[in-house]
């Protein structure tokens, strides 16, 4: 399914997108993520994680879009939280992880 043209007839408390939003563009995230907040409950938690960087284009044969603090603009609703975690795969990247909700 592609998460942009996303369609549900249910609400939910959560919503995992665990390293799948960073094969978007860049343009492309905060358009999914408002499609998303759509189908989130009051108080709802939306999860996103992405390589952590500047980096935007092919790597590796795949479209990646690696962000970080500075991104925070991108993300619509209200951003909870957004924190830095090491790769525990020790493939040698961070991940740029963020909670948001509804505002």
């Amino acid at each position: 399914m592609n998460v942009l043209s996303f369609v549900s007839d249910k609400v939910y408390d959560g919503i995992w997108c665990n390293a799948s939003l960073l094969h978007l563009k860049k343009n492309e995230i905060k358009i999914a993520l408002t499609n998303l907040l759509k189908y989130l409950k009051h108080n709802g938690v939306i999860y996103a994680s992405f390589k952590y960087g500047v980096f935007e284009g092919i790597r590796d044969g795949r479209y990646y879009t690696d962000l970080n603090e500075n991104d925070i603009v991108l993300f619509p609703g209200k951003v909870l939280e957004t924190k830095i975690s090491l790769d525990q795969m020790d493939r040698g990247n961070n991940w740029f992880n963020v909670y948001l909700t509804k505002d």
